[in-house]
């Protein structure tokens, strides 16, 4: 064939002209497959929809009864000290190396000496089956739902799950966290999900959430009060006292957003529909879980509770009856959360020791923290609350924010973090259960914990008021959670670069990992599957990627544009740069480089060979790893470059040699 110009060219390179280059994002570009985590403009979300007055000037939902939580302060500052003091003393004894029993070079210290107390057995106490006489009046429930480009597949069989519920669920409220074209795929298969007659699609042009936000700094702006200074803001965070103004403010705000959720609802009908979906502009999970709460609490009026869960989260048929019985089995309950298993522990093995580690997590440390009334985070896939209790923290809950920025994750954590905070109880059931995904692939896990770990360093300290309304072992286990990864860092370090005896560190990962082969032990005993067997196995998962991510995550936890996780398969085939990748896992980098250089130092200075030094090179190998795919779409685009190149400069010999 021939070129316009009419030079001659073959078939390949022909073919090859009209070959696409593969994509591949530029390396020091921001180019990263996630959520994106920015905070909505307000002049996109304001509303000039005529509204009418609400008529909520009761609340349309049971308010509980309860005495009001006292701090006795005596007592209050007596069980503080003890519980401060029990950590320190196992500070002290670790750093001063005291030890209880000693046999040579081995010994067993203090540190790490409080054991969990197990699994707390909760009873179902109103299933509400066969009942004989007068039928029993249940209280109502409502199911609220949020997600974000969720893969349709696991969406729909979300809300089938939600349907199955045995209690009779009265509202299953869905909110997709956007309305571009591919969110709005999400809210039409919200409708697949139900008969036509049972859901409506509500499509809201504004953010509730930032309704409620501009009307309440308007108002603050308008009472005239200045900004608290920093003595002021440490105050008012010691004692949990509002701002000046924050009451009436709030009132200001809570009117506005309920005359327009009246307007609308009432103009729409929508409780006269059992599933309702809304998409609104994309702000994040915390702004979708505000409206969903303030149509379920008030345009819906749901007069006792409300269940959260997440849009690829499959819901057990008992599971609602079963927090019920535990939410109402006191009035001093006020939130309640439930076993969370993984579906797709079978994609990768290390999806399979997330599951067993989700299992520990749940049915060893939230099991204990219930007995104590003080589960410290009600999980976002399997939350229930009380209404009213859930509508007393609203208000500050959306208004949060930490360094001068809006707070983009650590929704579930806060909310219970509240709850805690005026002095009501929180617990947990093995009963109720749900399986939810957990990332298969170790670098989207990473953002994952990363995120995770970032929430809880923000919010371990948030309410000192806690501490005095409830037991010690809050007090206790926080502090213990928030130095163990700075206490076991250091240890590592020392042994590596301040080299005594090589049997040490073996000494010491022994003892490790015989502390988690009891552990799994006990899950084998409780569950009759030897696979927990492997849970020790989890251990290297948290000493190479757990580890080095809590500490990325308590020096960046101001960073709150990045860490969320894709949902959607086709945002998973979406390539990511080689500078967003490194932002979430260079600190691994700098970890695994570390330890092979300490590994090679404590090798080389125990036993005075040089050659050990070369062991420092071994962090080169999880680092390809890490940047693997990376570094294979680049090699693919430049190698695609230079093929173009050749090709060129062959054809361009071949032109002069006809010439000639």
């Amino acid at each position: 064939s021939r070129t316009s110009d009419g030079e001659s060219t073959t078939l390949e390179d022909e073919q090859f002209d009209d070959e696409e280059p593969p994509y591949v994002p530029p390396a020091f570009e921001i180019v990263d497959p996630a959520i994106p985590m920015v905070e909505p403009e307000p002049a996109m979300t304001t509303t000039e929809v005529p509204q009418a007055s609400h008529p909520w000037t009761v609340p349309p939902f049971n308010v509980v009864e309860r005495p009001k939580p006292v701090i006795h302060k005596v007592r209050a500052a007596i069980k503080i000290t003890l519980s401060v003091a029990v950590v320190l003393s196992l500070l002290v004894g670790y750093g001063l190396k005291v030890k209880i029993i000693t046999f040579g070079r081995f010994s067993f210290g203090m540190y790490a000496s409080n054991m969990t107390k197990g699994v707390q057995q909760l009873k179902d106490k109103a299933e509400g089956k066969d009942i004989q006489g007068e039928e029993l009046k249940l209280p109502e429930v409502s199911i609220a739902v949020v997600g974000y480009r969720e893969d349709e597949e696991a969406w729909i069989a979300c809300l089938k799950s939600l349907q199955a519920q045995e209690f009779p669920i009265k509202h299953i409220i869905g909110v997709v966290d956007g309305n571009d074209p591919a969110d709005l795929d999400m809210a039409d298969a919200f409708g697949k999900a139900f008969p036509e007659d049972q859901r409506l699609i509500v499509h809201l042009p504004v953010l509730l959430s930032v309704m409620y936000k501009e009307k309440y700094w308007e108002a603050i702006k308008t009472l005239g009060y200045a900004n608290p200074t920093r003595w002021q803001y440490f105050k008012m965070w010691f004692t949990q006292a509002p701002r000046p103004g924050q009451e009436v403010a709030h009132e200001v705000a809570w009117s506005h957003v309920l005359d327009y959720l009246y307007t609308r609802s009432t103009i729409e009908n929508w409780s006269q529909y059992k599933g309702i979906c809304f998409s609104q502009p994309h702000g994040h999970k915390r702004h979708a879980m505000f409206t969903s709460f303030m149509v379920g609490a008030y345009a819906l009026g749901t007069k006792d509770a409300m269940l959260t869960t997440d849009s690829d989260t499959y819901v057990y048929p008992n599971a609602v009856t079963n927090l019920m019985s535990l939410l109402m089995s006191s009035e001093k309950m006020a939130g309640v959360t439930g076993d969370v298993r993984i579906w797709n522990k079978k994609d990768s093995f290390l999806a399979l020791m997330s599951s067993l580690r989700y299992w520990f997590a749940f049915n060893v440390e939230r099991a204990c923290q219930s007995a104590f009334g003080c589960v410290g985070c009600l999980s976002g896939p399997l939350g229930l609350y009380r209404t009213s209790d859930l509508m007393s923290v609203l208000g500050p809950w959306i208004l949060q924010s930490f360094l001068g920025k809006e707070t983009t994750f650590g929704d579930d954590r806060h909310l219970s973090n509240r709850i805690l905070s005026l002095g009501h109880k929180t617990g947990y059931t093995h009963l109720a259960m749900c399986d939810s995904d957990t990332p298969a692939g170790y670098v989207r896990w990473v953002k994952q914990q990363t995120r995770w770990s970032k929430s809880f360093f923000r919010e371990a300290f948030w309410f000192p008021k806690s501490f005095a309304y409830h037991d010690a072992w809050l007090t206790v286990e926080t502090t213990k959670q928030f130095l163990y990864p700075m206490i076991l860092t250091a240890t590592v370090i020392q042994m590596f670069y301040r080299p005594s005896y090589w049997t040490r560190p073996v000494i010491w990962l022994s003892t490790m990992f015989g502390v988690a082969l009891i552990k799994s032990v006990y899950g084998v005993i409780c569950m009759r599957d030897p696979m927990h067997f492997l849970f020790g196995v989890y251990g290297f998962m948290y000493f190479f990627g757990l580890l080095p991510s809590k500490l990325f995550a308590c020096f960046t936890v101001g960073i709150t544009t990045w860490g969320t996780s894709a949902r959607s398969k086709s945002e998973f085939a979406r390539p990511e740069s080689l500078y967003s990748r490194t932002t979430h896992i260079g600190h691994l980098v700098t970890w695994y480089m570390a330890l092979s250089f300490g590994l090679g130092y404590f090798m080389a200075s125990t036993f005075h060979n040089p050659i050990f030094w070369s062991l420092g090179a071994i962090g080169i190998l999880p680092t390809y790893q890490l940047y693997h795919d990376v570094i294979v779409g680049e090699s693919k685009y430049w190698f695609f470059v230079y093929r173009k190149r050749y090709r060129a400069r062959r054809a361009k010999v071949a032109d002069v040699e006809k010439v000639s």
